[in-house]
């Protein structure tokens, strides 16, 4: 696993970092979110994200794990 995010983390450095925008539904709302990102299996934090994109056009999440 470490071999893989070194070697990710060296190609980022050498070819740059390319995010796709897609559409996606959360929850029913419409949003546009980079690639990957949003996962099929609904989680906890998806109700939060929901309740976020209610009153926000931007939303950023910086946590420790994948982020949206």
């Amino acid at each position: 696993m470490k071999i893989r995010k070194i070697l990710s983390a060296y190609k980022i450095k050498l070819f740059g970092h390319h995010l796709k925008l897609i559409k996606t539904n959360l929850l029913g709302k419409e949003l546009f979110v980079y690639d990957g990102t949003v996962i099929e299996k609904v989680d906890k934090d998806d109700a939060w994200f929901y309740a976020l994109s209610q009153n926000h056009e931007k939303i950023y999440d910086i946590g420790a794990n994948i982020g949206y």
